[in-house]
């Protein structure tokens, strides 16, 4: 679902009445009293026309979402067929898994203006709109999509929670860096850059062992040292294991908390909370060391994300 059809369904819900049993949220919510005239250039206006009961002027807010660009990401989805094998290509040995669900955000990288935003599986804007209308029933349609298992109103770029994967090494450098326990040009041995890292129980941990050979050692890379910098271009898992251990996971976490994980995201939208913790708020050693580059319970909504690199983006240009 687009956002322009988002922000439009609970503009329609608030004017069916909906919205005493779904309240609205998003951009609608945030901006409300500007658009119902209650603060904003028509305040005064308003006053006025509330002493002699005619009718309020109403204010306007204006989206950095392009149509065009919106209409361009909708249909290469649409156009877009997952391969019903599970297999992408033959001559790859690992499982892909096809999926109709996808969230999708573009932007201006010199601004982070969001010129699109697209969420799948979506629904039926005009057949929501019918049967508000509709004196029988008005809800029914709007209750089968809140009950379908397939959360189909669920609004992946700011609600949906994914596993970070190696993005999060992104994060994990760049407090490593302001922190002063590694740089660019710190070199790496085989011992910590390629060798599995066994890392041993302790009291309230379990142990585990880190692997992950990105380097094609013996076809693309003939010695060692590595540099920090080349680690990361090769997302080297167990460089990156070091990388967090070294740094401590106080520092560490102090990082990711910078970042806005595991507290409210500052924004007009609502948008769930992303995290590195476990359902109990808490983190044992084991899954520090994970979260460090992206395989641990760390979990973050795109625009979160997404807010996250363009602001540093933003701010190193």
């Amino acid at each position: 679902m687009p956002l322009l059809e988002y922000l439009e369904l609970w503009l329609g819900l608030e004017d069916w009445g909906c919205t005493t049993v779904y309240p609205p949220t998003g951009l609608e919510k945030a901006y409300n009293s500007i658009l119902n005239g209650d603060v904003g250039f028509s305040e005064l206006n308003n006053i006025i026309k509330k002493i002699v009961h005619t009718s309020l002027y109403e204010n306007n807010i204006y989206l950095t979402i392009d149509d065009r660009i919106q209409r361009i990401v909708a249909k290469e989805y649409q156009d877009d067929t997952p391969d019903p094998t599970g297999q992408a290509h033959a001559n790859h040995t690992y499982e892909t898994y096809p999926t109709n669900c996808v969230s999708v955000i573009v932007s201006d990288p010199k601004t982070g203006e969001i010129l699109a935003m697209l969420s799948s599986l979506g629904y039926d804007l005009n057949k929501m709109v019918q049967t508000l209308m509709q004196p029988k029933d008005p809800l029914s349609y709007y209750n089968q999509l809140k009950n379908d298992p397939n959360n189909l109103m669920y609004y992946r770029p700011t609600e949906g929670l994914y596993d970070s994967g190696s993005t999060f090494k992104t994060a994990t450098l760049l407090g490593a860096l302001d922190a002063g326990t590694t740089t660019l040009n710190q070199n790496w041995e085989k011992q910590q850059a390629y060798a599995p890292w066994a890392i041993p129980k302790t009291a309230d941990s379990p142990g585990t062992t880190v692997y992950g050979d990105n380097l094609g050692y013996g076809q693309y890379v003939f010695h060692f040292p590595l540099t920090t910098e080349f680690g990361f271009a090769d997302s080297n898992n167990i460089m990156f294991a070091h990388i967090g251990a070294n740094m401590g996971e106080d520092k560490w976490l102090d990082y990711s908390k910078r970042l806005y994980f595991d507290q409210a995201v500052p924004s007009d939208l609502s948008v769930a909370t992303s995290s590195v913790l476990q359902h109990d708020d808490k983190l044992t050693n084991v899954n520090f060391v994970n979260d460090a580059y992206g395989q641990g319970v760390d979990f973050v909504t795109p625009s979160k994300w997404y807010w996250s690199i363009i602001s540093l983006r933003i701010m190193v240009s």
